[in-house]
């Protein structure tokens, strides 16, 4: 019995996923006969040949079910001369969209179009059935990865076994499916948005003038002074552009959207500027820079180019296998393209007595096109060849007719502003072509938008930034202003994303933990949000699913957590909030050579506010890494469960207080101000051994009167942190490590911090009171003798003990600088001689909002 059910368990996630392909088949034949149906018509004369089984008349039958979709797709294109008369008569008699200007008035062409619109309406019935059946395969598929998921998580909680590994194979398996499933959906969606199928609109009322717009029909129309909105507008100018074609939730972004416009407009306004201006914004992939560019050219501030036409939206993908040709050539290409997409199925006239059918392109062919028509003869006719052949003869003619289409087509006004949408733009800024004469870094980026119209208004988003701008920064033919990187998200706003996108709800910790082990990045928490089943709710089952994103979409970040040295060095800068920048000091790794940028580039960390954020589920879950990182870090006296404490434990722990769940926060600070002078030592290459660097270097702060107070004092913590054997005291030797006294209960002084006087070269402990929840006021300082060199022994009272003339910090979370004490008392008195203060720690201590959740 016991192999029985061990055998059964076994073959469980097996037969789950073999169920589910087969629904899933069986659910995609039905709607695919369906789809072949209505392709076939029987003729309603009688034949000899025809088999008994098929009955005649009038009504349209199903094929045989041998009959294959693509056979039927080929027999849709070749209409069958056995039409029945009854079709005929309903085509004719259908119903045509008042076209915009000047429709063709030939019967013989009226009966052709009408033909046509029949052959093009069983064209998309079939397209729009191989979409819903792929879409009902990924849903199938979905569901099989969920339940296995969920099998696998049960397994695994229960520790390593067999069943574990073979459920994680299967459910690898599965997703590999799922993939596939996706990829043949995408397929379906394109073949269902291609050029051909051709629809007809109604009448739509002009948001601005409230006037109801003539209806205009894709095909053969010809397009003149058209002032409404093209229909199939997002398509046209967008979706078809960019990856990402849903409305995602924008949140803690209108800060940067509000730069972008207010940067855009400065362009268009200046006068006198001879040279476009690109707006660049840089920042790791899966942060929202596509749903920005979504969000912008979607804005009412753009309404007028983007229903004229004038609003270019592009991704550098498209030129990724074109970056040999001359940056005039490309220009000139985005253009045409440009134009084919925005006019596709329409007519347009080009010239006078020349119209010619735009339809949309890839790239490449149409970069063919141009090259074509400058090495051949003009042709003649009303081919696409053409007209780029007799009208865009250079790039200027090219923005001459991008002017002139748009003006009298969409009536578009002289003054209606040109705008450039550039996406994935790091893998132009990566193609280097040396410096500018003003001190800039050229690249095929700046190359393409140097040769776009004066005061063209131009953005482009991106991972890499490698043309190492600064605002203002002038290259010889173009200006470039940077923007800062999109900040990770906060918890309120990850809570808001994450209902959005998948409707889930979390439970306070469980929420808590998610965003501190993503760090709030916007594509860890999409993951998290997509959870399901039994385990949805849990902490784990979201950990697991940003484990999969680490694999899947953040892959290249790898080999910098294989890399002990910057492993390491990673997580200290993420911990303490060590600055980042592009160039200077700053702009490498601390003790390494690796650029900011590639750590950015790879997504093996995320700008936030001028630091630099690790997502703790990059390495807390891979022993190997994490054994190396405490390796490296024990080396340098400093503790990693001590720097970044499991926040999973400090749940699980019900202790309350002062310490706040045990004891976290004065070693928390210990740890984190050891870790910032050592990386202070690294990223200046030197050794700590004789290293004296200024308290305020160390621990940057912008309170005036904590400035005054630190500003005397040196510090060299070349051994890290020591927990002694007995209670250290500032009547001690001040040595170079952080003296943590932890372990006694009731210690004096929470931290002694070693200091040396600039002035005078003394050595010398500032004390350091830590509470975590409400800080002390004057009564709580005296009744324990804060200000004293030590505490009463039995018989002693308070005044028999002498001062302590060192500095006392009380190190509080919730405030920093000066504490109101009343006038004249010795609290004030010391306070006013800088010898005391409230520090924070908040400079230094990353994500320390949700850690006090915790």
């Amino acid at each position: 019995m016991v192999r029985v059910a061990a055998a059964s368990r076994k073959k469980k996630p097996r037969l789950l996923s073999l169920l589910a392909v087969s629904w899933a088949c069986l659910q995609t034949a039905q709607p695919l006969w369906a789809l072949v149906g209505p392709i076939v018509r029987c003729s309603s004369r009688s034949s000899s040949s025809t088999s008994s089984s098929i009955s005649t008349g009038p009504h349209r039958q199903l094929r045989p079910l041998r009959v294959s979709p693509r056979r039927a797709l080929q027999e849709a294109s070749e209409p069958s001369e056995s039409e029945d008369d009854e079709d005929k008569e309903q085509a004719a008699s259908a119903q045509t969209a008042d076209p915009v200007e000047d429709a063709p008035k030939d019967e013989q062409l009226q009966k052709t179009a009408l033909k046509n619109e029949d052959l093009d309406q069983r064209v998309r019935r079939l397209a729009i059935g191989e979409m819903e059946t792929a879409q009902q395969a990924v849903k199938t598929l979905t569901a099989a990865v969920q339940t296995l998921t969920a099998l696998w998580l049960e397994e695994r909680q229960a520790g390593p076994s067999d069943e574990a590994n073979a459920l994680k194979k299967e459910l690898e398996e599965a997703k590999k499916e799922l993939e596939e499933a996706k990829k043949e959906l995408r397929d379906a969606e394109q073949k269902y948005e291609r050029p051909g199928f051709l629809v007809l609109f109604g009448t739509r009322t002009l948001p601005s003038t409230g006037v109801p717009a003539r209806r205009v029909q894709a095909g053969s129309t010809l397009l003149k002074d058209f002032v409404g909105e093209l229909p199939d507008l997002d398509q046209r100018f967008l979706d078809g552009r960019i990856n990402n074609k849903e409305d995602r939730s924008f949140l803690e972004r209108e800060t940067v959207v509000d730069q972008v416009l207010a940067e855009m407009n400065k362009t268009t306004e200046t006068k006198g500027l001879y040279k476009p201006r690109l707006v660049a914004l840089w920042s790791p992939r899966g942060t929202g820079k596509t749903s920005l560019v979504r969000h912008l050219a979607q804005s009412k501030q753009y309404a007028d180019s983007r229903r004229c036409g004038r609003l270019l939206v592009f991704d550098a993908l498209e030129l990724e296998q074109h970056l040999s040709t001359d940056a005039d050539t490309l220009v000139s290409a985005i253009i045409i393209w440009h134009l084919l997409q925005i006019f596709h199925d329409y007519t347009v006239e080009v010239a006078p007595g020349q119209n010619v059918v735009f339809e949309r392109r890839d790239f490449g062919p149409v970069l063919q096109l141009l090259e074509q028509s400058r090495s051949t003869p003009t042709p003649s006719g009303d081919s696409v060849l053409s007209w780029i052949a007799s009208c865009c003869k250079s790039k200027r003619d090219v923005f001459e007719q991008w002017l002139s289409i748009t003006e009298q087509t969409l009536a578009a006004p002289k003054d209606c502003p040109r705008l450039f949408f550039l996406d994935q733009a790091e893998l132009l800024a990566s193609e280097s072509k040396g410096r500018s004469s003003q001190g800039g870094q050229k690249s095929t980026l700046t190359d393409i938008f140097s040769r776009l119209p004066q005061q063209m208004a131009c953005f482009c988003t991106g991972t890499l930034n490698l043309i190492k701008d600064r605002p203002a920064k002038q290259y010889t033919k173009l200006v470039v202003c940077g923007l800062a990187a999109l900040a990770p998200l906060s918890r309120d706003a990850a809570d808001l994303a994450m209902k959005h996108w998948n409707g889930t709800q979390y439970e306070e910790n469980v929420l808590n933990q998610i965003v501190l082990f993503s760090g709030g990045v916007p594509r860890l928490l999409r993951y998290a949000s997509e959870t399901s089943g039994v385990l949805r709710s849990t902490a784990q089952a979201a950990l697991n699913e940003m484990s999969w994103c680490l694999e899947e979409s953040y892959g290249s970040a790898g080999r910098f957590f294989s890399d002990p040295d910057i492993a390491s060095s990673l997580v200290l800068c993420s911990a303490v909030r060590w600055p980042t920048a592009d160039t200077g000091l700053y702009s490498t790794v601390p003790g390494t050579s690796t650029a900011w940028s590639e750590i950015f580039n790879a997504g093996a960390a995320f700008p936030a506010n001028n630091s630099v954020l690790v997502p703790r589920v990059w390495w807390c879950s891979d022993k190997v890494v994490r054994q190396q990182l405490e390796d490296a870090l024990k080396a340098l006296n400093i503790c990693l469960d001590r720097l970044l404490p499991d926040s999973l434990q400090l749940v699980s722990q019900n202790s309350q207080g002062s310490l706040a769940r045990g004891k976290p926060w004065e070693e928390l600070v210990a740890h984190s101000l050891a870790a910032r002078f050592r990386l202070y030592c690294m990223q200046r290459k030197c050794t700590g051994n004789n290293t004296w660097a200024p308290f305020l270097e160390i621990y940057p702060t912008d309170n005036a009167h904590l400035q005054m107070v630190l500003e005397p004092f040196e510090v060299c913590w070349r051994n890290g942190v020591s927990y002694p054997q007995s209670e250290a005291s500032v009547s001690d030797a001040a040595g170079h490590a952080i003296m943590c006294n932890v372990p006694f209960r009731n210690a004096h002084h929470d931290l002694l911090i070693p200091v040396k006087r600039v002035k005078c070269g003394t050595c010398e402990y500032i004390a350091a009171q830590c509470r975590y929840g409400v800080k002390k006021t004057a009564k709580d300082l005296n009744d324990t003798c804060q200000d004293k060199a030590r505490k009463p022994k039995k018989n002693e009272t308070r005044d028999t003990l002498p001062d302590m003339p060192n500095v006392l910090l009380q190190i509080c979370p919730e405030t920093e600088g000066a504490q109101p004490f009343e006038a004249g008392t010795s609290w004030a008195k010391r306070q006013g001689e800088y010898r005391y203060s409230l520090m924070s720690c908040k400079s230094i201590l990353a994500q320390l909002d949700v850690l006090r959740l915790l």
